[in-house]
């Protein structure tokens, strides 16, 4: 038995990049998550007073860590899940910079969504997916909340921005590959309720995602490492979640057109306009100073 692991591993080589990748990309972002949804409703069926499938589930994100980086069978893929999985994390003497671009583009990120949503002409219906989880005990509905977050953040960055993303970095250079991985990073949340609609709804959606995907994919890409994009993504999903599952009030949905530049979206706006030049600076520092890094990750 112990051939068929080359064997398949070189059928699995012979597709082409521009299929396997994004395949590949796709059972991760929705594996993960699948299988915490999984782990969710199991919990709710047995002891719904207590969330031990939040536990189960981040010994599962901890052993997914480690496989990505190489541990495990079979020993032949071990060099390509490195390679495919990057860093955890920079260089030595960019964390600073790197923590300001974190921090940074979740504003931004933040900040377009909130934004779009004022633009658009959205319901509240559009966001009543998980309602039912204030009736639910405060720790349960929010170990809903938190490993939903850290799973998407996790597994999606992992699918889109590790392996996807850097696969198409080694073959066709940066540009396409961060602009590829970001438009089926989008196609992605198109199950969405919000993401659909009128042109207006669309566009209001998707050019955030677009963007936020934007600033992701080049994040991991300048710091040539998976961890900045996985906090980033958790952090965002964290803050959005609650309002958008009504667990932690609602999003503001009124139309801008209706209010006129009200307090909340001259706010954001603001927000996004610091936030979004400080992203773009920190980013452009590290790509800068991480380059004789990224130029030697680029040649394994």
């Amino acid at each position: 038995m112990a051939p068929a692991a080359p064997l398949a591993l070189r059928a699995w080589l012979r597709i082409p990049i521009l299929v396997r990748a994004p395949v590949l990309a796709l059972i991760i972002g929705f594996g993960g998550p699948l299988i915490w949804l999984l782990l969710w409703r199991l919990n709710l069926r047995t002891h719904a007073a207590i969330p031990w499938a939040a536990a189960v589930m981040l010994a599962i994100i901890v052993l997914a860590w480690r496989y990505f980086a190489g541990w495990g069978w079979p020993a032949a893929t071990s060099a390509a899940r490195q390679l495919g999985f990057r860093q955890l994390w920079p260089a030595a003497g960019a964390g600073t910079w790197t923590s300001i671009a974190v921090v940074a583009t979740t504003v931004a990120s933040l900040s377009m969504i909130f934004l779009g949503l004022r633009i658009g002409h959205f319901s509240n219906d559009e966001f009543a997916g998980n309602g039912g989880l204030s009736r639910l005990p405060a720790v349960l509905a929010w170990s809903m909340v938190v490993m939903t977050s850290i799973c998407a953040g996790f597994f999606e960055e992992v699918g889109f921005r590790g392996y996807l993303q850097s696969a198409l970095e080694r073959r066709y250079g940066p540009v396409f590959a961060i602009a590829l991985t970001s438009i089926l990073f989008w196609a992605m949340h198109l199950d969405h309720d919000w993401a659909r609609g009128n042109i207006v709804n669309v566009l209001a959606i998707a050019i955030p995602f677009f963007a936020t995907a934007t600033l992701w994919g080049v994040m991991a890409y300048v710091t040539s490492s998976i961890g900045p994009s996985v906090i980033a993504h958790a952090v965002t999903d964290l803050t959005a979640l609650p309002l958008e599952w009504n667990l932690a009030g609602q999003h503001n949905l009124t139309p801008v057109a209706t209010t006129g530049l009200d307090r909340h979206f001259v706010s954001w706006s603001v927000a996004l306009a610091i936030f979004g030049v400080l992203a773009i600076r920190s980013l452009h520092w590290l790509g800068r100073e991480l380059a004789p890094a990224r130029i030697i990750e680029e040649r394994r």
